[in-house]
């Protein structure tokens, strides 16, 4: 009996190689996501069986007759109150500063954080945040990554709700970055209260959790309810005009309390670093971000 010879193919082995959290197969590389821009989120569900959420989903702001053990509202008066006409009088808002993805662990009463000269323009700020908007949704699992034309109209929210509100574009954007990465289908959570939309609105109608396309009149209402606030709560303009009462010429210290207060519905002026039952660095990390922090490690502790 004749035995004919097969000639056989060589396998081909595709080695797929993880060298700093990129993976390459072959030779394509599939960057993965930034640690920093992943933020999980407690989505709103019917499951009395989960673990606690995430100290970063924390955002309770409460109303009277959701939780009867939860704390009231508390307000710790600074003891060095800044009264100093010289100390600072002009908002510079369109100063190019030096911006950088960095991170500095600020603590204290606000004083010595970065006053708005330091913060980068509008401009500067959003194109160094753009990298993050244009992949969160994906990066976080929320469904499709926002489009060119929900990234547009996101841009043109902020500044059209800054107009209406007189609130600063900049930290309507630095809120957006701290609760949503700017992905526009962001869920809804709910420790207590709904959080929905691009700022975790306090029960606020805007949201497009799970929908695609997101209409440009849900991310406008997304806006108006995380910075006009709602029927249910406040938003951060409420919020500024309570801690500038409080704080007076010194407009840098008035912005990262009223985004403690915003966070947590408390705000120590001693320590706006005190989370009371919220995220610790709420206030620190926005202020981080209003000079350019992206995807730099977070340093707090």
């Amino acid at each position: 009996m004749l035995v004919n010879a097969v000639n056989t193919a060589p396998l081909v082995a595709v080695l797929a190689i993880v060298i700093d959290a990129a993976v390459y197969i072959g030779e394509t590389e599939i960057a993965a996501p930034p640690e920093a821009a992943l933020r999980t989120l407690w989505i709103e569900e019917d499951d009395t069986a989960r673990p606690p959420p995430p100290e970063a989903a924390l955002r309770p702001l409460w109303v009277e007759g959701d939780v009867p053990t939860r704390p009231d509202p508390v307000v710790i008066l600074p003891t060095d109150i800044e009264n100093d006409p010289n100390l600072e009088l002009r908002d510079d808002v369109d100063a190019l500063a030096a911006i950088a993805d960095k991170y500095t662990f600020w603590q204290g009463n606000g004083a010595n954080w970065p006053k708005k000269a330091a913060w980068g323009s509008f401009t500067q700020l959003w194109n160094a945040n753009l990298p993050i908007i244009r992949k969160s949704c994906g990066w976080n699992n929320w469904g499709a990554d926002n489009s060119a034309t929900e990234i547009s109209n996101l841009q043109k929210a902020i500044n059209q709700v800054a107009g209406e509100a007189k609130i600063e574009p900049r930290f309507i954007l630095s809120i957006v970055m701290q609760e949503s990465g700017g992905c526009v289908r962001v869920p809804t959570t709910n420790n207590g209260v709904r959080n929905p939309g691009l700022m975790q609105s306090h029960n606020g109608a805007g949201t497009c959790a799970g929908r695609n396309p997101c209409p440009n009149a849900q991310i406008l209402q997304m806006i108006r309810d995380g910075t006009s606030g709602t029927k249910a709560g406040d938003g951060i303009k409420q919020c500024l005009a309570k801690t500038s009462k409080v704080v007076t010429n010194a407009p840098h210290r008035a912005v990262v309390a009223a985004a403690r207060l915003y966070n947590s519905g408390s705000v120590d002026y001693n320590n706006l670093n005190n989370p009371f039952t919220a995220t610790k660095c709420y206030s620190c990390d926005v202020a981080n971000r209003l000079t350019g922090w992206t995807l730099a490690a977070r340093k707090c502790s």
